[in-house]
């Protein structure tokens, strides 16, 4: 969200503002928030801080002086914490 706030334009900043914590927000407003995620790019620089720190993770593993049971768990951890659902 700091990313979009951060690259929005005016317009886009104030349906961020008036949008986003709403209680009632429903799924014409949270598209309209998905939109500006996509429009700023925030959404995929996200994605790639994901990818590249999920890598770095996984690099930083293969030196790591732990038994190879906990090694294995941990990137499976890593790959579960980053997969993509949807």
């Amino acid at each position: 969200m700091a990313l979009a706030v951060q690259r929005a334009s005016a317009a886009e900043l104030r349906t961020l503002r008036e949008l986003v914590g709403r209680s009632d927000l429903d799924e014409e407003h949270a598209a309209a928030v998905r939109t500006v995620l996509e429009s700023t790019g925030a959404r995929q620089s996200v994605e790639e801080m994901i990818t590249a720190r999920r890598a770095a993770a996984l690099a930083a593993l293969d030196d790591a002086p732990f038994p190879a049971s906990a090694t294995a768990a941990l990137r499976h951890l890593a790959l579960d914490a980053t997969a993509r659902q949807s």
